[in-house]
């Protein structure tokens, strides 16, 4: 009954859409203009990401090659942007939707480690240190890595 009522609710205020413009200058429908493009925005943005992922998925479908299907995704939208095929601007926005909204992501992955509490009861302090020690190696090699591509870009004299 309630979302009857909503749906009865939403369908008048559509059409007293043409009053709120009248009355208010258009305001209120300017703020509804201005959200609708920045989601549309926003759509099309995660939906040229969304390409990337399917291009690599149908690589490695059609290939012998044992590297996962996003991670090829990933390196043709490196490749994109390199060749400046892609704009980073073409991306921006929908790249910082999807962070700010990452770490709900994690939250499935965290409920279903909830099954494992004898395994960490057994072994937790090996998995510790096993998680702590590739963490730091990650770390690191990220770190030698862009230090490299940062003085590789000086000696080039370009910039970064």
């Amino acid at each position: 009954m309630n979302k009857i009522l909503f749906y009865l609710q939403f369908v008048q205020h559509l059409m007293n859409a043409e009053q709120i413009v009248n009355n208010e200058g258009g305001k209120k429908m300017e703020k509804l203009y201005h959200y609708l493009y920045w989601t549309l925005r926003v759509v099309l943005q995660v939906s040229l990401l969304t390409l990337f992922y399917l291009a690599g998925e149908f690589v490695n479908a059609h290939t012998s090659i044992t590297i996962p299907g996003s991670l090829i995704g990933l390196i043709l939208l490196f490749i994109a942007l390199e060749i400046k095929v892609v704009r980073p601007e073409w991306l921006g926005l929908g790249v910082n939707v999807l962070l700010k909204i990452m770490p709900i992501l994690f939250v499935p992955t965290l409920v279903a480690l909830m099954n494992y509490g004898p395994l960490f009861m057994k072994s937790g302090l090996f998995l510790m240190f096993d998680l702590v020690l590739s963490s730091l190696i990650i770390f690191f090699m990220t770190g030698w890595f862009t230090q490299m591509a940062v003085n590789y870009k000086k000696k080039r004299g370009e910039s970064l």
